[in-house]
């Protein structure tokens, strides 16, 4: 027989996933900015923030909102996703 986890656990692990994919979005803009500030010191030409730092600001923005919509969804009483 299997059981459904109870919600209040569903919430509190989709609120710290939630955080863990906020945080990383922090952390890609802070990366890119110092990857900048690098690069404007050594005037170099012809420079731009490759796939990983695009793809990072997507994915982890992404996530962040869909961990948002999920946990809004958790707390109004939904359980099912």
């Amino acid at each position: 027989m299997k059981t459904k986890p109870l919600p209040a656990l569903m919430c509190i692990g989709v609120q710290r996933a939630f955080w863990v994919a906020l945080a990383v979005f922090v952390l890609v803009i802070v990366g890119g900015a110092v990857f900048l500030a690098i690069l404007a010191e050594e005037d170099v030409d012809g420079f731009w923030l490759d796939a990983g730092f695009v793809g990072g600001l997507i994915g982890s923005g992404l996530a962040a909102i869909f961990f948002h919509l999920a946990r809004r969804r958790l707390l109004k009483g939904e359980s099912s996703l």
